[in-house]
């Protein structure tokens, strides 16, 4: 009778404490949204379709306000910018400047004030300032987008951000498969993590941490080896980027590349040799390239702060300061890197 009466407590027990983890469960899961909203308001895209090239670009004139008061917006143009017809039209001496690239160029996740083209206006006196960078555009893109549209702007100056995802196959080359040493160190979730990640919010945040930390390693190899003679990206960026330059030449404006370094492990960076190789490859070709990194280093404890998620550096505002400031010092100064 005894045992009876403490195996039916033990039960009791056992479902209360089920009960009250399940409780804490669903608690958590949705008080998530609050703090990591899942639907996010974002801009809107169009899409762009000529003969032999198809992309997006940013629909004009929207205003909305994202994620913890962020504001986005974009110009008559479609570009994440000021309205800057009155630059582009107001008798100024001053040359004008062109600031392309891809979605760090745009300012994904900052607020309008926060962008590298305000973060350099405000300081910069000696350029006319007005940007147009594109999400998940490459060094081709920038080109075609360039005959699309840009060129109407009559640049002096095109400074061109360049970031390593850049260099990942897709329309410019015939294949974008990884190698398969490389697809080894990609961890493979399975399906039961792969449905909660999409369908619950629990799933959605460990996920995203789980993969931003414990896949550092497959992430730091896989720009590694973007950076190398073994990616047909690699030599399909930089063809699209001497055509770039040719094409400039032509219409008599100045072309400066700006590599955005990944936001990772400054006191021991991995990219290091990768980026000289990539600033060597420039010079062959008779382009200005800079690099930032050293000024992130020497930016002391900023730098090594700036990195929170390194699966995700669009929100950090801090890298776009010191990005902007490098620019402004380094790129459009005689002073040396």
């Amino acid at each position: 009778m005894i045992k009876k009466l403490q195996y039916r407590e033990f039960i009791i027990r056992l479902c209360l404490v089920i009960a009250s983890f399940a409780l804490c469960l669903g608690f958590i899961e949705y008080s998530i949204p609050y703090f990591f909203p899942v639907n996010i308001k974002t801009l809107e895209y169009k899409k762009i379709k000529l003969s032999n090239w198809e992309r997006w670009e940013l629909k004009p004139n929207q205003r909305i306000t994202s994620y913890k008061g962020i504001k986005l917006s974009t110009n008559k143009h479609g570009c994440r910018d000021i309205n800057f017809d009155h630059i582009l039209t107001k008798k100024d001496p001053r040359p004008l400047l062109l600031i392309t690239g891809d979605s760090f160029v745009q300012g994904a996740a900052v607020d309008d004030k926060d962008t590298i083209a305000q973060n350099i206006r405000r300081s910069l006196k000696s350029y006319k300032v007005i940007s147009c960078g594109q999400s998940g555009y490459n060094t081709f893109d920038t080109l075609s987008f360039y005959r699309y549209k840009l060129n109407k702007f009559n640049p002096d100056t095109i400074l061109h951000v360049f970031f390593v995802n850049d260099l990942e196959c897709e329309q410019t080359c015939p294949s974008g498969e990884l190698p398969h040493d490389l697809k080894k160190l990609q961890i493979n979730h399975g399906r039961v993590v792969t449905f909660l990640a999409k369908k619950t919010n629990i799933g959605r945040l460990f996920f995203f941490y789980y993969d931003s930390y414990i896949n550092k390693n497959f992430y730091i190899k896989k720009m590694q080896y973007l950076f190398s003679k073994n990616n047909n990206g690699y030599q399909a960026h930089f063809d699209s980027l001497n055509k770039l330059k040719t094409t400039l030449t032509k219409d008599k404006i100045s072309l400066k590349v700006v590599i955005f370094p990944a936001l990772v492990a400054f006191d021991n960076y991995p990219f290091k040799d990768s980026h000289k190789k990539f600033i060597s490859d420039c010079k062959r070709l008779g382009i200005e390239c800079f690099d930032p990194t050293e000024f992130f280093i020497k930016s002391g404890k900023k730098a090594r702060e700036l990195h929170a998620n390194i699966m995700d550096t669009h929100g950090n505002q801090e890298a776009y300061y010191i990005f902007s400031e490098f620019i402004q010092k380094k790129v459009l100064s005689k002073s040396e890197i």
